[in-house]
């Protein structure tokens, strides 16, 4: 069974799969063409944080979008920034339970009259944010994602690029938690948190995956197909 094998042999044995993967992009390059995701979202976040005092750096923001004259800001928490480009109003929304849809004015709408809903305070120009999403919209409406996944029996292993935040994770995982690791890397693949993960892994592990990481090829059926349009055309930020 799986979850029996001693821990470090399930950790290699699940590893060694995304080495089989001969058809696609290196990690590397395809981190390097893609740190153009990253850029247009942090630039995103420093007009956000320097505009709306309950945005921060440790917001996370799952996307913006604008319906008619009203862009959108939903994090992955479940709040929703609501900013009228046409008047001074600005609606915050808070719902941690459940995830409302908003694609239509009607939808902003019933939001905006919530009886949850309150008001923020925008503190610069909202032509500077409008300017800003409408040269990058087709960039910041990206996949933020690109996961390779493995599973033998009941083990699993992915591998999540996080293309917005600039960070990856590597994960070792059964059902039963008898192996539940993940090492967290930044864009260069050095790790992060490395104390959490050196109580489950020795250090020569640690070193030995780390080493390895970098020759992993991520499938070409994994890449979004926006992605890879954007990367093939040379569309970069503006």
């Amino acid at each position: 069974v799986v979850n029996k094998m001693e821990k470090s042999k399930l950790r290699k044995t699940l590893f060694n799969e995304y080495l089989k993967e001969k058809d696609g992009k290196n990690i590397i390059e395809l981190l390097r063409k893609t740190q153009f995701i990253e850029e247009v979202w942090n630039n995103l976040y420093i007009i956000l944080e320097d505009s709306i005092e309950e945005i921060d750096n440790n917001t996370n923001i799952e996307y913006i979008k604008l319906i008619d004259n009203y862009l959108i800001i939903k994090t992955y928490s479940n709040e929703y920034f609501i900013i009228n480009l046409s008047t001074n109003d600005n609606y915050i929304f808070y719902d941690y339970e459940n995830n409302h849809k908003i694609n239509r004015l009607e939808e902003v709408k019933d939001i905006i009259n919530n009886k949850n809903t309150t008001s923020f305070n925008y503190k610069n120009k909202k032509q500077i944010l409008f300017d800003y999403y409408e040269q990058n919209k087709e960039l910041l409406s990206l996949p933020k994602q690109i996961i390779c996944k493995y599973k033998l029996g009941n083990a699993i292993t992915f591998f999540v690029i996080n293309l917005a935040n600039g960070y990856s994770y590597l994960s070792f995982e059964t059902e039963d938690q008898y192996i539940y690791e993940h090492l967290f890397l930044d864009r260069d693949l050095n790790p992060l948190k490395l104390q959490d993960i050196q109580s489950r892994m020795s250090l020569d592990e640690i070193q030995e995956l780390l080493l390895k990481i970098r020759d992993i090829i991520v499938s070409t059926e994994i890449v979004p197909k926006e992605i890879n349009k954007i990367i093939n055309n040379n569309i970069t930020k503006k």
